[in-house]
Parts: structure tokens; sequence; C-alpha cells
């Protein structure tokens, strides 16, 4: 009888020891879920952008700069010419004429000085003095086109024109007078060359939608 209690005792101590072992590795790997979903909960990026005063998203800013239209529409007297409309009311602010020496000239309103539409030239006196040639001036890529255009500036009436064009990409300043003031803008002109002949190529153009703000050469946001 003592053998038979001796044996029993024993077997009911293994069954306890197989428990307990079977317990604690419950535990651990519950331990081990939890830390590894603390982890996860830890390095997942916060992707909301909360605003200055903790109250949301942040709306992403909105650009000032527009595309005007190269096409046909009104200037003047004449219907149905090529040029310019920045607003998109189908009256041109600039009208683009063809010129075989120069490949293109830009005609804009008489009185541009009181007006405001004009184009960035440079003037160069005439035969005799008597006067003056409006040449458009190929500005650089992102310089900045405003009131200020130093050395060269707004000077054209009426018109103007590429003197001795250089072939290759031109950036054009720009100044127009909308119904809400005067803005300011870039067109780009590819300008290639065939049986000595220029032709002026215009690609785009884009302005500020801010009265009076500049914008750099090639900007479109």
């Amino acid at each position: 009888m003592l053998v038979k209690s001796s044996i029993f005792a024993i077997s009911n101590k293994r069954k306890n020891i197989d428990i307990m072992k079977k317990i604690l590795y419950f535990a651990a790997t519950l331990m081990m879920f939890a830390a590894v979903s603390c982890s996860k909960d830890e390095t997942t990026p916060n992707n909301t952008t909360t605003n200055n005063n903790g109250g949301g998203n942040t709306p992403a800013p909105t650009s000032t700069i527009a595309k005007a239209t190269i096409g046909n529409g009104t200037f003047g007297a004449f219907e149905n010419v090529p040029g310019i409309d920045f607003d998109g009311d189908g009256l041109l602010e600039y009208r683009i004429m063809d010129d075989e020496f120069s490949g293109s000239t830009l005609r804009f309103d008489e009185y541009n000085a009181e007006h405001g539409t004009n184009v960035v030239t440079e003037a160069e006196a005439g035969v005799g003095g008597q006067y003056l040639q409006d040449h458009i001036v190929n500005i650089a890529a992102n310089a900045v086109i405003g009131p200020n255009m130093a050395p060269n500036g707004y000077y054209a009436y009426g018109d103007a024109y590429f003197f001795e064009p250089t072939v290759g990409t031109w950036y054009v300043g720009l100044r127009v007078k909308l119904a809400d003031g005067i803005h300011y803008g870039w067109a780009k002109v590819n300008m290639t060359m065939q049986d000595e002949f220029y032709n002026a190529n215009w690609v785009e153009v884009y302005y500020n939608k801010k009265v009076g703000e500049t914008i750099k050469a090639g900007q479109k946001e």
C-alpha cells in the first residue's frame, strides 16, 4: 500500500508540474504578444496634420499662379486672331502677329504706358534717332518678373518684336491690366530658324492672379 501511495503522489506531482509549465508558457506567450502590439502602436506614423489651433487637418495652400490661354480671340476691331487671353473672357490682352524677320510681334494697347499692358523690352534708337525700336528681352529662367525689371523695363509702345533672336527657348516678361488691376506673368517661346527666317512658337503663358505680385520666369505653382 505504501508503494502504491508513493507512486500515486509522484504521479500527481508530475501532473501539477506539467500544468504549471503550461500556465507559465501561456502567460509568457501573452506577454510577448502584448509587447509586440505596443511596439507596433508606438512606431506607426501619425499622418494627420493639425493646424496651429490643434483643430484637425491643415488644407494645402492654394496656388496663385494661373495659366493663360494662347489661341484665337477678339482684339480691338479684329476678331478670330491669334493672341493671349489671361482671364478667359475671349478678349485678347496681347495679339500675336507673324513677322518674317523677327518671327513674331506682340501687339497691345497703344496707350499702354497709362493702361498698364506691356512687355519687357529694351529700347534702341532708330535711324537718325528719330524713333525707338522696342525689342523683346529674353529673360533668364527663374528671374523675378515684377514692377522692377532693371536694367530693362516695360518701355514698348503699341507693339514689340524679337530683334535678331537666338534660336532656343525664350522667356518673355509680361505686364497686363485686368479688371482688378495690374498682373505680372511670363511667356515661353521656342525660337527656331528656317530659310533665314525666324519662327516664334508660343508654348505657354502663366501669370500671378494676385494684383501687383511678382512671378518667376517658368513658375507654374
